[in-house]
Order: C-alpha cells, then sequence, then structure tokens
C-alpha cells in the first residue's frame, strides 16, 4: 500500500532552517494536475549545497533516506509526492525511537500511521514542529541521532556504502553537488578539520522540477534539491560604560579618559551560539589589554537577563603577566550544552568588569582593551574552534610639564612642588620612574613620596594626570613647597588637564589660586616663577603689591602722626 503526504503550506519553511520538511498533497491527480511517469520520476537529479563561503574542501555526503514513489504536478510545479524506505528503515526507526518522539501522534485527521517499514512516510508528514523554531524541535532531534549511526552515514543495512560524496561546482567555490536517484537525503559534512555544518536533510527535484507547490489556502512554494550550508558565528562587542572620577566617556563607549588609578568600568555584549547540532559546545569570550590597564574584578555575567553563578555557569581564568583573561560559560568542563536551559540560542549575553589605570599609563599613548570571541564550529569535533575579532576601546591619560625659572627666565633648581586634589588638605602621592619623571601612585603602592623635586634644568613632569571638565572644583592645586632661595614666595594655582577621551589629545589650563601672578600656562607648558626678594615680585596684578603699597601707606600716615605729636611738644 503506498505511503501518502497530504499536508504542505507555511511549515514547508522548516527545510530552510534545522533540516527539510517534505510534504505533499493529495493521493491521486485531481483534473489540473498530472501524475509523474514513473520513468520521468527516476531519472536522476541534482542536489546542491550552497555556501555564502567557500566549500570547494568540506566532505559533504549524501545518503538516501527514502526514494520518491509517486508525484503529481501541476503546469511543471510539483503538488504532491509518495515516498518509500530507501534501506534504512530500520536504523531510522531505532533512531526515531532513541529521541524520543511519540510514533503515536499524528499532524492531523489524515495523518499517516507510522509503519517501521517505511519510516520516512510519517516523518515527512509528521516532524513539522522546526517550523515554529529553527533551532530545536523533533526533526531536529532526529537528525542529531541520525548523523551518529555508521548505518545510516557510512552503510546501508545490507553492509552497502550508498552514500554519495558531493563534489565542488566547476567555477563556483561557493557550491557542492551530485546526480543522485530522486528521493529525500541526509546530508552530513564529514570534515574533520576546520569549519562543518551540522546535519541537513532535503529532497531532489523530479523531472526538473523543483518546486514543491500546495494547493491549499496560503500555501507557499518551496524550492527542492538545494539546501543552505548550516554553519553559524558568533560576534561580540565591548564599550566603556564609566570611569569613577577625574576623566570621561565617549558617547559611543569606544574612549575613555581618567587619571592614573582611576577605575574604568566596562561592558561585554554578545549572543549565545547556535549550538544546535553539536552534542558538546565551546563558549568562551578572550579579553586582552595593554600595559596601562589592570583587571579588578568581573562584576556581573547574564544570559537572557538572568544573572549566571561563577564556579557553576562560568569561569574566569586570568593572566596578568599576559595581559589577559578568559571568561568560559558552561560547566566544569567548559560546556554549554550541559546546562543548555541556561544557554538558549541567541539569548544576549552581558558581561561586566572593571579595570584600573596602572602607573604604566602614560600622556599621549593610548592604552587598549580588546575582546573577540571563541566557539565550537565543527560539530565533528567541539575542540576544533573558530576564534572571531572584536574591538577594541581605548583609555587615555594626560600630564603636565612644568619650567621653574628666575624672573628673567634663567632655569633655577632646588624647588619643590606638591599636588592636591581640589578641596583637599593632603597631597596626592607620586611615584619617581627611572627618568626623573613623576606619575600619581596608584593606591597602596611603595616608594611613593608627596613632594616632586625640579629636575637639572628646571623642569618638572607629572604624568597621568586628567579632570573631568576645567572648573577648579574639579582640577588640581599645583603648590610650591620649597623655594630655590628658601623665602616664603610660594606660587601655586589650580590646573586643569582636560584629556580628549576620543583622541587623547589633552589641554592644560589654568584656573584660580595664582594671586601674585607668577604662573603662567602656554601650549600645555606651565611656567613657574621665583623671586629673590619683593622687589623682583611682578608690579602689576599682585596681591603682595596691594599689601606693600598699604603697608608704605600705613607707616607714612604712622610717620606724619609722629611728626605732628613731636611739633606740638616743642610749643
Amino acid at each position: 500500500m503506498r505511503k501518502t503526504t497530504r499536508r504542505w503550506g507555511t511549515a514547508l519553511a522548516a527545510f530552510l532552517a534545522s533540516a527539510a520538511t517534505l510534504l505533499g498533497a493529495a493521493t491521486g491527480a485531481t483534473a489540473a494536475e498530472s501524475r509523474v511517469s514513473p520513468t520521468d520520476l527516476a531519472k536522476p537529479q541534482p542536489l546542491t549545497v550552497q555556501a555564502q563561503t567557500d566549500i570547494s574542501g568540506r566532505k559533504l555526503r549524501a545518503v538516501p533516506l527514502a526514494w520518491y514513489s509517486y508525484a503529481t504536478h501541476d503546469n511543471g510545479k510539483l503538488t504532491s509526492f509518495d515516498v518509500t524506505d530507501a534501506g534504512h528503515a530500520a536504523s531510522i526507526d531505532k533512531e526515531l525511537k532513541a529521541a524520543g518522539i511519540d510514533l503515536t501522534q499524528g499532524a492531523d485527521d489524515t495523518a499517516t500511521a507510522y509503519d517501521a517499514s517505511n519510516p520516512m512516510a510519517w516523518i515527512v508528514h509528521n516532524l513539522l514542529d522546526s517550523a515554529n523554531s529553527p533551532w530545536a524541535g523533533k526533526l531536529r532531534d532526529l537528525l542529531d541521532h541520525m548523523k551518529r549511526n555508521t548505518w545510516i552515514v557510512d552503510k546501508n543495512a545490507q553492509g552497502v556504502d550508498d552514500g554519495t560524496m558531493l563534489t565542488p561546482v566547476a567555477g563556483d567555490s561557493q557550491r557542492q553537488s551530485a546526480n543522485l536517484k530522486p528521493g529525500v537525503y541526509l546530508i552530513v559534512d564529514k570534515t574533520g578539520t576546520g569549519q562543518a555544518s551540522i546535519a541537513m536533510m532535503q529532497g531532489t527535484g523530479i523531472n526538473g522540477m523543483t518546486t514543491l507547490q500546495g494547493t491549499q489556502n496560503g500555501s507557499q512554494p518551496y524550492a527542492l534539491g538545494l539546501i543552505e550550508y548550516k554553519t553559524h558565528t558568533v560576534a561580540v562587542s565591548k564599550k566603556i560604560t564609566g570611569v569613577s572620577d577625574h576623566g570621561a566617556v565617549t558617547a559611543d563607549g569606544t574612549g575613555a579618559a581618567t587619571q592614573i588609578g582611576g577605575t574604568i568600568t566596562m561592558q561585554l555584549s554578545s549572543h549565545v551560539p547556535n549550538w544546535t547540532g553539536y552534542d558538546r559546545y565551546y563558549y568562551a569570550l578572550n579579553d586582552t589589554y595593554s600595559a596601562g590597564l589592570k583587571l579588578l574584578d568581573i562584576q556581573s555575567v547574564s544570559v537572557g537577563g538572568k544573572q549566571l553563578a561563577e564556579g557553576t555557569d562560568w569561569r574566569v581564568a586570568s593572566n596578568p603577566a599576559n595581559r589577559r583573561f578568559i571568561i568560559r560559560f558552561g560547566d566544569a568542563d567548559n560546556d554549554i550544552i550541559a546546562s543548555k536551559a541556561k544557554f538558549p540560542v541567541d539569548a544576549p549575553v552581558v558581561v561586566t568588569y572593571q579595570m584600573k589605570l596602572t602607573g604604566a599609563a602614560v600622556a599621549g599613548k593610548t592604552d587598549t582593551n580588546t575582546v573577540e570571541v571563541e566557539h565550537s564550529y565543527n560539530p565533528n569535533d567541539w575542540t576544533q574552534r573558530e576564534i572571531v575579532p572584536g574591538n577594541t576601546v581605548n583609555v587615555h591619560t594626560g600630564r603636565v610639564d612644568i619650567t621653574k625659572t628666575d624672573m628673567d627666565g634663567r632655569a633655577l633648581t632646588g624647588a619643590q612642588f606638591v599636588l592636591k586634589d581640589a578641596g583637599s588638605d593632603a597631597a596626592r602621592w607620586v611615584v619617581k620612574t627611572a627618568d626623573g619623571t613623576y606619575r600619581l601612585a596608584e593606591n597602596g603602592e611603595t616608594g611613593a613620596t608627596y613632594l616632586m623635586d625640579v629636575g637639572e634644568r628646571g623642569t618638572l613632569r607629572i604624568e597621568g594626570l586628567s579632570t573631568t571638565d576645567t572648573t577648579d572644583g574639579n582640577g588640581y592645586l599645583l603648590k610650591e613647597a620649597t623655594s630655590p632661595y628658601n623665602n616664603p614666595l610660594l606660587p601655586q594655582t589650580m590646573l586643569h588637564v582636560k584629556v580628549n577621551p576620543a583622541d587623547g589629545t589633552w589641554a592644560v589650563t589654568k584656573g584660580a589660586g595664582d594671586v601674585n601672578n607668577m604662573i603662567s600656562v602656554a601650549d600645555n607648558h606651565v611656567t613657574v616663577q621665583n623671586a629673590r626678594n619683593l622687589m623682583e615680585m611682578p608690579k602689576t596684578g599682585a596681591a603682595w603689591l596691594a599689601i606693600w603699597t598699604l603697608g608704605c601707606v600705613a607707616a607714612a600716615l604712622a610717620g606724619g602722626l609722629l611728626l605732628a605729636r613731636s611739633r606740638t611738644s616743642r610749643r
């Protein structure tokens, strides 16, 4: 008795996703339909796999699951077909049961009853659930079981290898094809090294007809004889979401500015890869950073908006020497399929972590943080992985160059300076580097001091500075602590070091505090003058001059009063 397929429509789209669903219409031809002759039904037809990349080196094998035994068409478009076993009935029956598929359930009241001697007739009629989700369903479960069955992928029930290797299409590296006996085929990618496809299922055309068109209202045509190579990739991106203080972040999150010791909050965004068709699956985010950055902690890891537990659902491996850390997802073996309920395909993955700008940061030299995603890409061997580069974010800092001179512009040595945050009485701790430059110290760093000595040429450089803006409330107070002349005439002023978070350029500007006009700023260079005595102090705009003038007036008045009293006494 001929087994028929009677259902089609929108469910045919499932073929495009996880496998294929072959459907037909009625048992016999209607008035508008014509039956395909047995001779035409047996003519070899091409079965082609196409991709978006070069697959000329892939090992694609087509294994027959069922032959067409009957078909009808209407003006060159197929309207129905029947299938019969192609020699793998026992193996298919075994895998259907191993997949836990209910064989008593029919798609509708006209469903073909299950017959173990011809299971494909039931499969093409009933396993339509992949139309609702391309990444799950009974059909995919069946394919994943069949791909591991050597009787299916290597030999038929008689121990004969009836599979056919597809070959590259001449002049088209993105296609492989073979002329086959018309029927339904399992296509297995047996590529051992490199990327490989998950198992696929598709039917050939019949006598040159490759469009399957249903007759029910709303049914959509479906192309036979062609199937997409089913591989996937995954992406990752990162952005900076904030800095702790003394800095700024670009609007797109790709750049930031801060001072040494500042904390930078970063976020990684990815999606759970399509692990469909794999038995085990590796998924990790690899992060690499330059010498001026240091990982502080991983704050949170979520999938689909749900927080995952460290040590159970993910683990971090940090290697500060190589400036790299890796977040691996899944169980202790780094397999996400072992806990796949927590890793639904395409669910958003978000990782938030913090880094610190270290003492190795230098103004004008960008510190970078780069991410990449690493994932399985061969279902035959999950340890084979693809590494997909993500993006890079940049962190910058600034500096101040100071020259110490006398009132005539000659360089002076012997001066010492301190640096304070706005509103703070405590001097900032700094570290002197091998080249004589000073930089801000990290918290708890040994060898730190708060006094900065002017060098032999009257110069002083302070690295690792950054201010949020050019207001004094967010600036630094530069204060001379010791004068080369050992006098109390010690200049000071507020300074702003505004660093552009996009390109790392910086601008040094002067704020309030220089009451005696002893400090000037030009082209990001600060010049601090020293006077030997009051007579060398600036004659205009200086607070000392006003005080000295008032003192002179007061002295003159006092002298006048004394003189008047003296004359009165003589009288």
